[in-house]
């Protein structure tokens, strides 16, 4: 059921409430049925009677003895002053930022509770929330430099279990594989999870929070390729989730925005396949760097020797640690 109460009803009375207080939107996880159904009392708070509305608990829940539904947010990871190519978040192509056509592309989801836009406290990055705010999405500003300490104090913030995290170069990214991961994490709470023989670029990162508060146990080094930590030290529980779909698993091209050459392959595929109100589907895009036109793909082939030269020059430090992830000295 729909609840029907006013914002400002809400905003008086919700703190009566004797299970913590109303739910918002995003929160609801089912209705409550009080004992007295006196309307009347509402205004007195003696008795609080709601019938059928929504009531979240403290720390998320709806009520005691009742076990809590994992809460996950879709969160996009942007900042302005990327040293390889500033402001590509708000670099235009067919008439629209690349954020607004990211907000649009996965704004299809159906399983997370939150869509947000995780950026830095930067007054440079006051555009990228302005983009965010026009098309209903929630802003988080956190730590320019730690992503990591980012992403914990946002799900701090908005009470999150699990986060399926698209970069600000991931353009390509859709709303069925941020729901594929969520849908996973419900049923196998690995640490990290991705979608496709690796590498895939338009895959979210499913990550689970908890995971991330023991990366920060572990991480010494930069926040440059922090994910690492969690595939490389073997202290996490990675899955990669099948595709099943020979069209697109184990297809590889590169579909980062990192280079200017990456820029232009992204004007060049819009140009090809961009209609007004509708974003290319991720098939068609492989479809036509693989089968189509695969000489598009020669545009940005350079930038991904680049980009893996930069990552080979971001050492992994690690932490004297005598425990790992899951609590059991060296387990995997």
């Amino acid at each position: 059921m729909e609840n029907k109460q006013e914002t400002e009803f809400k905003r008086k009375y919700a703190p009566r409430t004797m299970f913590g207080r109303m739910a918002t939107r995003e929160e609801r996880t089912g209705s409550v049925a009080y004992p007295s159904s006196r309307a009347s009392t509402h205004a007195t708070g003696s008795v609080f009677a709601l019938s059928g509305g929504y009531c979240a608990g403290k720390g998320g829940g709806m009520m005691q003895g009742r076990e809590r539904r994992v809460r996950a947010a879709v969160v996009i990871l942007a900042r302005t002053d990327s040293t390889r190519l500033s402001r590509k978040s708000l670099r235009r192509i067919a008439g629209k930022s690349i954020l607004e056509h990211q907000l649009e592309r996965l704004s299809t989801n159906r399983e997370a509770d939150r869509f947000v836009l995780a950026t830095t406290t930067e007054a440079a990055d006051d555009e990228l929330c302005r983009v965010a705010a026009a098309s209903g999405i929630d802003c988080f500003r956190g730590e320019r430099e730690d992503v990591v300490l980012r992403l914990i104090h946002l799900a701090d913030r908005f009470e999150l279990d699990y986060l399926a995290l698209i970069n600000g170069d991931n353009l390509f990214c859709e709303g069925w594989l941020v729901d594929a991961v969520i849908a996973e994490f419900r049923r196998n709470p690995a640490d990290l999870i991705r979608i496709g023989r690796q590498p895939f670029d338009p895959s979210p990162l499913g990550l689970r929070v908890e995971a991330l508060r023991q990366v920060m146990g572990i991480k010494a080094g930069s926040t440059d390729g922090w994910e690492r930590y969690m595939t490389d030290t073997g202290r996490f529980r990675v899955y990669d989730i099948p595709l099943n779909d020979p069209q697109i698993d184990g297809v590889y091209v590169r579909l980062d925005l990192d280079y200017p050459e990456d820029l232009e392959l992204y004007e060049t595929v819009y140009d090809r396949l961009y209609r007004e109100r509708r974003q290319p589907p991720l098939k068609d895009v492989i479809r036509l760097l693989t089968v189509d036109e695969p000489e598009l793909t020669e545009i940005n082939s350079s930038a991904t020797r680049k980009w893996q030269e930069n990552r080979a020059r971001v050492p992994l430090v690690v932490k004297p640690c005598p425990s790992d992830a899951h609590g059991e000295e060296g387990a995997p």
